[in-house]
This record gives structure tokens, sequence and C-alpha cells, in this order.
């Protein structure tokens, strides 16, 4: 029986805590500063910082980074030629949850828990193409390692450099300066840059020159090299066949 561990913050990674200032860095300075292309939504930032699914005093010090609607940072534009049903339905989900950008528990089903693999899960429920919880048998499949564990016994986790993501394959990343140990959904592959959509991604960040931490987590959307060997990405699940 696969064993759920859950997604491990980039906070707890010193890797991670490095990736967060460069965050902060390219906020301040302008995306062009830094390899990988932040898109940063408007879900309102929480009373309290969210790490690993729990609760820290507010108020951090510094600078705050603040995160233009999405309206000023719109969704990508897709193209949609020689997309199938499923996948023309998961965009439309995802467009949807992005705009939208409602309360985490809602992917989660009430549980308050790091909710990147939630994310995922919902989206694909939303489609009516559920996962199997190896554990649980339900939709829901909370843990990125439980994740990559479901696309592994169904024979759909691709690991080959020689593979070419597409619209709807879910991304696994372990041990990832930029991520941790996260899961998010390819929206388009092109010239070498991977843009990706996923949830439990850090919206916002303050630093005061010696920390950093992050305000809030949402929806946001990514684009990066996916030649970076620092991505961490251990492979692809593909729901949609």
């Amino acid at each position: 029986m696969a064993t759920h561990i859950p997604h491990i913050p980039v906070l707890h990674n010193p890797r991670g805590r490095l990736a967060l200032a460069v965050i902060a860095i390219c906020l301040i300075l302008g995306c062009g500063a830094c390899g990988v292309d932040w898109t940063y939504t408007s879900a309102p930032a929480p009373a309290a910082n969210q790490t690993n699914g729990t609760a820290e005093p507010g108020g951090t010090s510094g600078i705050t980074t603040s995160r233009p609607h999405p309206t000023d940072q719109p969704f990508p534009s897709i193209s949609t030629a020689g997309l199938g049903d499923d996948q023309l339905a998961l965009l439309q989900v995802l467009q949807q949850a992005y705009a939208d950008q409602p309360a985490p528990t809602t992917f989660s089903q009430g549980v308050d828990e790091p909710w990147c693999a939630d994310f995922v899960s919902w989206a694909y429920n939303q489609i009516g193409l559920p996962f199997n919880n190896p554990n649980s048998g339900g939709w829901r499949i909370p843990g990125v390692y439980t994740l990559q564990d479901y696309f592994q016994s169904n024979g759909i986790f691709h690991t080959s450099s020689s593979f070419v993501p597409q619209l709807g394959d879910v991304v696994i990343y372990d041990d990832s300066p930029i991520w941790g140990a996260h899961t998010n959904i390819v929206l388009a592959l092109s010239d070498g840059q991977l843009t990706t959509i996923g949830g439990n991604q850090p919206d916002a960040v303050a630093t005061d020159g010696s920390s950093t931490s992050v305000l809030s987590w949402a929806i946001t959307i990514s684009t990066y090299d996916i030649t970076d060997p620092d991505l961490g990405i251990q492979g692809y699940g593909r729901q949609i066949q």
C-alpha cells in the first residue's frame, strides 16, 4: 500500500528558502531579472501566513510585494488547435479557477493542508476523469508521492527525456529548490519554455534582507526552461489519453 507523504513546502528546504529570496528579488526588480517568469494573482492575502498547512502569526516586516489583479496578468493565450474534448474541458476549469481563486479548502474537501495535489485532483474530478486514491479509493490524492505512485501503478508516468508534455499532463517535482516536493499542471510547451498552473504556489513574499517568508499561497502560473536541471522534475503523469 502506498504511503501518503504530504507536499513539503520549500520553506523546509534550505535551497527552497534561497529560492524564495530569489523570488522576492524578482518581484522587486521585475521577472526579467530571473530565469523563472512568475505570474502572481489577486488571491486575497490571509490574516495569517500559510506554511505547511498551518497558520503562523502574520505581520512580516520588510518589503512586501503587491499582486496585480488577473486582468493585469491575464491567463495566457493557449492554442486549442489539436486539443481533445477532455483537454478543452480541463482548460476551461483551470481558466475559471485562476480567475475565481477559490479558498484552498475547496480543493481539499474542507481539510486544512498543503493543497497542490488537491488542486490537481480537483481539476481532474471536475471533468469526469477522477484519480483513484490507492489508500482511500476516493478521487482526491493529497500527497505528491502518492500521486506519483498512482501514475506509476497505472502505467501513465513518463520520465524519458524524449517525452513531450502537453496540456493537462501533471508535473511531479521532488527536491526542487523552487518547489520542494510539488505538483502542477502543464498548460503549454513552446520553444523549450514550459508553462504550468498550480495551487499552493507562492503568491506574495516578504523579505527583511536576512530572511524571506511567503505571505500567501494561490493558484499561479509560471513559465520556465524545461531543460533547467534545478527544476527537479521527476516526470509527468498523463491522465488524459
